[in-house]
């Protein structure tokens, strides 16, 4: 096995020692969405496990927004968007889908 990644709840520092040992293969923490990518964002390596922490964007456009689904203000978040290269779409969602969700991601660059 060359590595292991977690892209489930958060990995515990503790967590990612035992799958160290049990393995003996670095091990890696990611983000993942079932509609968008099992990996939104990724560490680059396994020399420190952070809890909460899931590295950067693997080429996934990330925005922290707010209820609104827009860009939050600091300490105002709500949420995730990720806009992957290719994604699942939610049916009857409007503002959730295509050009819509696209503007509202492209706001605030």
């Amino acid at each position: 096995m060359r590595f292991v990644r977690s892209c489930s709840a958060a990995l515990s520092a503790e967590t990612a020692q035992a799958m160290r040992a049990e393995f003996g293969a670095p091990v890696f923490s990611a983000y993942g969405m079932t509609e968008a990518t099992h990996q939104v964002a990724s560490t680059r390596d396994d020399r420190a496990v952070t809890t909460g922490l899931v590295g950067r964007s693997s080429g996934v456009e990330i925005r922290i927004v707010g209820e609104d689904g827009w860009p939050a203000r600091r300490r105002r978040w709500r949420g995730l968007a990720a806009r992957p290269h290719g994604s699942a779409r939610l049916p009857r969602q409007p503002g959730c889908n295509g050009p819509d969700l696209h503007r509202r991601l492209a706001a605030h660059r």
